[in-house]
C-alpha cells in the first residue's frame, strides 16, 4: 500500500469514527483536533487509545 493510499485509509477511519460516534464534522476545526492527532502520530503506532474508565 503507498502512502497515498494509507492516507486515504486514515482520513476515511477518522471520517467513518465522526459519523458513526455522532460527533459533529466542525469539531475538526477546534484546534485541539489536530493538536490530538499531532501527540497520536508522534508516538506511532503503538500507542492505545484511552478506555472509557480512563476518559471519565
Amino acid at each position: 500500500m503507498t502512502s497515498k493510499d494509507m492516507l486515504y485509509q486514515a482520513q476515511k477511519m477518522v471520517e467513518k469514527w465522526f459519523y458513526d460516534a455522532c460527533i459533529p464534522f466542525n469539531a475538526a476545526n477546534f484546534f485541539q483536533f489536530q493538536a490530538i492527532a499531532g501527540a497520536i502520530a508522534s508516538i506511532g503506532p503503538g500507542f492505545k487509545m484511552p478506555s472509557y474508565h480512563q476518559l471519565r
